[in-house]
């Protein structure tokens, strides 16, 4: 709010200014104007006032100063309060009746919707043609910092999936998958939106024409093409609309516009406006149709139009890939091989358990024989024993990231090798630490499973149909779920 002082008062600072220096006698008259504006469809209410006062002037010629404000978009809501001003030249060499042309410059300060403050200057000719006719062409260019924040916002997203990959060359083929090692492979995307408003260079033509048919009613209608500068195909647009001043007193005029444009950036503005004209001088050059019309501001795009920044939206994409260890979560550690046994290599299931590593899974899939005399002895540790037709929660050692493996098969059913001349315990856990063993079926003569000098060790949904059924030997942390035994324990 203080900036915004700031400006309204070195604007006040300028009008008083002006006003001194131009107590001097003209033999031009100068000009106030006070409006309210609306803006359908681009802001809402606003307001404008510009002060246009000769600072010396001669039959055939007027040295001016003025200076512009304005406010658009509402007052109650932040709004975009404008300001500029400026000095110009009309030569007239033939009088005020003949042929003229001027140059004027301001420089212009503007706020935009998002707060950002820029700073530009204006340039532009003027041509009077005899009859009420005029035509003006301005330039704007931007000065110091061109570009502005106005927000930022990130988004992350992450796609990954679980690769299964050879232990050894050969060793996950994926029709008979013997030993494979997970790990979770993916991108993690980072898109960050960066939206900035760029001050940027314009230009408008402007073509007006004072209407003959009343001395002291005044009705110009004026159309207009402008050009703006824009990241790629530069911005065109054209407007057109009517201004009417109609006599009060003492040089006083009510005035009443309507004035449409329309660019690919805007649409279509309507914008409506009333307001006073104080016509400043002697009543004999208030009163003349032509010195009135030139004692009037050059005319261009509102400071408001021709100061419009660009917003730009730009996205930056920063790209992760993801390879990376999983961790399972029954038993919190690295998962380092996963090993397969099924009917096709259950004659290798002795030896499939013997070379499990810490951190392997065995997984059962569907009913397999053991060979003769033979079990399935587990010594790893942070390992697991588990049957087809699971899924294993993973997730990534350093991004965290989930993933799930569905062990393929159905319920892993490890049966006694036919024969068997020595009692067989079908599983044994021996001197293992965290184990976790899942979804089995065990069925033979003898032992069902034994846990000897183990920790940390879970059975969950096993079903023992043996002889004997589970024996625990100097062991500790042992936890049993969902369990049944159709024998002694």
């Amino acid at each position: 709010m203080k900036k915004q002082l700031g400006m309204k008062e070195m604007l006040l600072a300028t009008v008083c200014a002006v006003g001194i220096s131009g107590g001097a006698q003209a033999q031009f008259a100068g000009s106030l104007n006070l409006e309210s504006i609306y803006e359908k469809g681009n802001g809402g209410f606003g307001a404008n006032a510009g002060l246009m006062m000769p600072l010396f002037s001669a039959p055939t010629g007027m040295f001016y100063t003025m200076i512009e404000g304005g406010w658009r978009g509402g007052f109650n809501h932040g709004g975009s309060p404008v300001g500029s001003f400026g000095a110009g030249y009309r030569f007239l060499p033939a009088g005020v009746n003949g042929v003229g042309i001027g140059l004027n410059g301001s420089f212009d300060i503007s706020q935009s919707d998002s707060r950002n403050r820029f700073y530009g200057t204006t340039a532009g000719l003027e041509i009077f043609i005899p009859g009420g006719l005029s035509i003006s062409l301005n330039g704007y260019i931007p000065v110091l910092q061109k570009e502005k924040g106005v927000s930022s916002s990130s988004v992350n997203t992450q796609t990954t999936e679980l690769e299964l990959r050879d232990k050894t060359p050969g060793s996950c083929n994926p029709s008979n998958p013997q030993v494979c090692v997970p790990i979770l492979v993916g991108e993690n995307v980072n898109s960050t939106t960066q939206v900035t408003e760029r001050n940027r260079w314009s230009a408008d033509l402007q073509i007006a024409y004072r209407l003959p048919f009343f001395q002291s009613i005044d009705i110009t209608p004026n159309v207009g093409v402008y050009m703006m500068d824009r990241d790629g195909k530069q911005l065109k647009g054209v407007e057109a609309g009517l201004d009417v001043a109609l006599p009060l007193a003492g040089g006083v005029q009510f005035t009443m516009s309507a004035h449409g444009r329309r660019d690919r950036e805007i649409g279509t503005v309507a914008s409506f406006g009333l307001g006073l004209r104080v016509n400043l001088g002697p009543a004999a050059i208030v009163n003349d149709p032509r010195q009135r019309f030139l004692s009037q501001a050059p005319r261009r795009m509102a400071l408001q139009d021709r100061a419009r920044p660009e917003v730009r939206s730009e996205v930056t994409n920063v790209v992760t890939h993801i390879e990376e260890a999983v961790k399972w979560d029954k038993t919190d550690a690295v998962v380092t091989e996963l090993r397969y046994v099924n009917a096709a290599n259950q004659s290798l299931a002795h030896e499939q358990a013997d070379a499990l590593a810490d951190g392997g899974i065995l997984l059962i899939d569907g009913p397999v024989t053991l060979d003769t005399d033979k079990n399935l002895l587990i010594t790893a540790n942070n390992s697991g024993v588990v049957g087809g037709g699971t899924n294993l929660s993973f997730q990534g050692v350093t991004s965290g990231l989930s993933a799930t493996y569905a062990a393929p098969g159905t319920l892993g059913d490890i049966n006694e090798g036919a024969g068997s001349t020595i009692e067989v315990n079908l599983l044994d856990v021996q001197f293992a630490k965290n184990v976790y063993v899942n979804h089995l079926r065990l069925t033979g003569s003898s032992l069902g499973m034994n846990i000897l000098k183990s920790e940390q060790v879970v059975v969950e949904d096993v079903k023992i149909d043996t002889v004997r059924g589970l024996l625990v030997e100097g062991s500790r942390d042992i936890l049993v779920k969902n369990f049944q035994i159709n024998s002694s324990i």
